[in-house]
C-alpha cells in the first residue's frame, strides 16, 4: 500500500511537471522557422528591393505563402496558439493642390478632369484618408501555412471618416478564398506614387473570389479563380429607359507568371458575360467580353523598371480610370450591343537617390473605342504623367513631393486637362 501511494504521487507530479511544462513551452514554429533546409525563394529581386510607399506588395496573396522578409519581423505569436499576429499599416497625411478644376479632390482620377473649363480654380485639400491599418495572421496546418490578411484604409464611399476594405481573404495549400485584389492585377507592377489612384492605365480591381495557383518548374506559375461579376453598363438608354445590368456567370480568370531573379513577368486574361434588360426585360442582351493584361519589373542595379499593357473588349470595369463609367459595353449603329474596345498602358522607373532619396517618374494611357450609342462626352482617352522625390528616414519617416498632369479626351474631341502638386508624410507602423 505504501509503494502504490508513493507511485500515484510520483505519477500525479509527474503529470503536473508536463502540463505546466506545455503551457510554458513555447507556440510550434511556423513552416519557414523549422530546422529543414529552407527553400529557394520564388519573389523577384525587383520586387523585394524596390521600395513604395504603399507597400502593396507586402499584402497580395503569393504562391506558397512565402513572405517578402523571410524572418517574418514584427510578428508576434498569440499566448497558448500556433497563430502568429503582425499588426502594421502607418499613419498619413496628404496636403494636394490642384491648379485647375477636377471632380475628385482626394485621389487624381483623370476621367473626373471637366471639359472646355477656362478658369485656373485653384484648390487646396487636406486629408488623412490613405491611412492603412492591416493585420496578417500565419499559422502552421497540414498543407502548408495558413495566411489571413485584413487591410482597411479610408477611401470609403461614404466620407472621409469611412473605412475601406482592401483585403479579407485567407489562403492555404495555394487556395485563396475571401476580397482582395483581381487574379488579373499585378501590384508589382505598380509604379511609386504618392497619389492613391496610381496611373489610370493600371489593372487594381478588388473582388471577393476563389482562386487556385499551381507551382510550375523555373519559377513558374499558373492561377486560375472565378471572381465577383458586374455589367458596368450605362444606367439608361439614348431615350431615358432604364438599364439592369445582368451577370449570369462569374468571371473567370487564368493567369501566368514567372519570377526570374532580377524581374518578374504577369500574363493575365479574364473571359466575362457582360449585358442586362431594359425595362421590364422585353429586351435583354448578353456579348462576351475579354481581356489581356500583361506586366512585369525588371531591376537595373538599384533602380527598376515596370510597366503593365491591356487590351481588351467589354473590361472597362478592370481598369481604374474607367471603372464605374458604364464603359463595358454599348449599342452600335444598328442598335446591337457591344462589347466596348480598350486599351491601355503605363510604365515607371525608380532612381534610388543616396541618403535615403528616390524618385519616381511613370506615364500612362487609356483609349476607349467609343460607340455610336454613346453620348458626345462619353470618355475617349486619357493621358497621365508624374514625378517625384521621396525621402525615407531610419525613423520610419516618408515624406515626398510629387506633381500630377492628366488630360482627359471625350469622344467629340473636345478636352481638359489639369496639374496637381501633392506633399505625404507617412509614419510605418512597424519599421
Amino acid at each position: 500500500m505504501p509503494f502504490r501511494r508513493d507511485a500515484g504521487r510520483i505519477l500525479i507530479a509527474a503529470a503536473r511537471a508536463a502540463v505546466v511544462a506545455a503551457l510554458a513551452a513555447p507556440a510550434p514554429a511556423l513552416a519557414q522557422d523549422q530546422g529543414a533546409a529552407p527553400q529557394e525563394t520564388r519573389i523577384s529581386d525587383s520586387v523585394k528591393q524596390r521600395q513604395t510607399v504603399t507597400n502593396d506588395s507586402d499584402t497580395v496573396a503569393r504562391l506558397n505563402n512565402e513572405p517578402l522578409d523571410p524572418s517574418l519581423k514584427g510578428f508576434i505569436t498569440i499566448p497558448d496558439t500556433g497563430t502568429r499576429l503582425r499588426i502594421g499599416g502607418y499613419a498619413r497625411v496628404d496636403v494636394l493642390h490642384d491648379f485647375s478644376p477636377i471632380g475628385s479632390t482626394d485621389d487624381f482620377i483623370v476621367s473626373t478632369i471637366p471639359i472646355d473649363v477656362e478658369t485656373s480654380a485653384d484648390n487646396t485639400r487636406i486629408h488623412a484618408r490613405q491611412t492603412r491599418f492591416n493585420l496578417e495572421l500565419r499559422r502552421s496546418a497540414p498543407r502548408g501555412d495558413l495566411r489571413i490578411v485584413f487591410e482597411n484604409d479610408f477611401f470609403g464611399a461614404s466620407g472621409e471618416r469611412a473605412f475601406n476594405l482592401r483585403h479579407a481573404y485567407g489562403q492555404v495549400a495555394n487556395v485563396l478564398a475571401g476580397f482582395t485584389v483581381s487574379t488579373l492585377a499585378d501590384p508589382d507592377a505598380r509604379p511609386d506614387t504618392l497619389d492613391y489612384e496610381g496611373p489610370p492605365a493600371r489593372v487594381s480591381a478588388r473582388h471577393a473570389q476563389v482562386r487556385y495557383t499551381v507551382a510550375l518548374p523555373a519559377r513558374q506559375s499558373l492561377a486560375v479563380a472565378v471572381e465577383d461579376p458586374k455589367s458596368d453598363i450605362p444606367a439608361v438608354t439614348a431615350d431615358n429607359q432604364q438599364i439592369t445590368p445582368r451577370t449570369p456567370w462569374p468571371d473567370f480568370v487564368a493567369r501566368y507568371r514567372l519570377d526570374a531573379r532580377r524581374g518578374h513577368l504577369q500574363i493575365g486574361s479574364v473571359y466575362r458575360s457582360v449585358g442586362g434588360f431594359v425595362g421590364s426585360g422585353a429586351v435583354n442582351d448578353q456579348v462576351f467580353g475579354v481581356g489581356v493584361v500583361t506586366s512585369g519589373s525588371l531591376l537595373v542595379g538599384s533602380d527598376s523598371i515596370v510597366f503593365e499593357s491591356t487590351v481588351g473588349r467589354g473590361v472597362a470595369r478592370y481598369v481604374k480610370d474607367t471603372s464605374g463609367l458604364g464603359l463595358d459595353a454599348a449599342g452600335d449603329a444598328l442598335g446591337n450591343l457591344r462589347a466596348v474596345p480598350l486599351i491601355g498602358g503605363l510604365a515607371g522607373f525608380q532612381h534610388v537617390w543616396p541618403a535615403g532619396f528616390r524618385s519616381t517618374i511613370a506615364g500612362s494611357f487609356v483609349r476607349i473605342g467609343n460607340q455610336a450609342a454613346q453620348p458626345p462626352d462619353t470618355y475617349h482617352m486619357s493621358r497621365f504623367l508624374t514625378a517625384n522625390l521621396i525621402h525615407k528616414s531610419d525613423t520610419a519617416m516618408t515624406v515626398g513631393l510629387e506633381v500630377d498632369y492628366g488630360e482627359l479626351t471625350v469622344q467629340d474631341s473636345r478636352r481638359g486637362s489639369t496639374v496637381r502638386a501633392q506633399f505625404a508624410v507617412q509614419y510605418a507602423l512597424v519599421k
